[in-house]
């Protein structure tokens, strides 16, 4: 056998012997669906590669006239505003307790206990009193601090939760055959919605027509 057919021989093993634990690290994973519980009915929509005849029909609207105003009334009442559902609010709780045990400060919780480790039961029959003092001014500290990182985790939540009631969102719709400028929450499945230059876009949205777009 020649170098040439040795190197061909060992690459062939290689790439046998990757495939097999790429295969079995495939078999261990593909079990896992994370989002298992998780609605994914909303995932598989066909309403970009529909007809826009069909899409027309199943909205219920007309691209020249739009929505009339009791549809769309109807539409927010059962799909409710245009918004992006807010996150919990913050459980202030863990939030102090996840600060607490967060990075250098487990290791300030075991430097706390062994201070006071050492002031009972290891400090009889003559126990320190400064043992007992660092530890309780260790977990002090630790508190405080975390005290003072959740402060800032929930200030910084409520400034970003701010920016989005700053100024509406107009968008811009056909309803009852006229242009209306609406807000961005009060946009309902099967409106019309007039883009522009420097327009945001109010929501998922299919483009029907267009003139100049690139």
């Amino acid at each position: 056998m020649d170098k040439q057919d040795f190197e061909s021989d060992e690459t062939s093993l290689l790439n046998r012997d990757y495939k097999k634990k790429q295969s079995n690290i495939n078999k261990k994973y593909s079990t896992i669906d994370v989002f298992a519980n998780v609605d994914k009915s909303h995932l598989h929509t066909d309403i970009h590669i529909i007809s826009l005849e069909e899409l027309y029909k199943r909205f219920q609207t007309n691209p020249e006239y739009g929505l009339s105003s009791e549809q769309a009334n109807e539409l927010k009442k059962t799909y409710g505003p245009n918004i992006i559902t807010p996150p919990p609010s913050p459980n202030y709780f863990k939030l102090v307790l996840r600060q607490a045990f967060k990075g250098f400060n487990t290791l300030l919780w075991i430097a706390a206990l062994f201070a006071i480790l050492a002031w009972k039961p290891f400090g009889l029959p003559n126990p320190d009193i400064a043992n007992l003092a660092t530890g309780i001014l260790l977990g002090l500290v630790i508190l405080l601090n975390a005290a003072l990182n959740c402060y800032q985790e929930v200030k910084s939540i409520k400034i970003v939760a701010s920016y989005s009631k700053l100024i509406p969102q107009i968008a811009t719709v056909k309803r009852n055959a006229t242009e209306q400028q609406i807000l961005s929450n009060d946009v309902v499945p099967g409106d019309i919605v007039l883009l522009r230059s420097g327009a945001k876009i109010p929501g998922d949205c299919r483009i029907i027509s267009s003139d100049g777009l690139k």
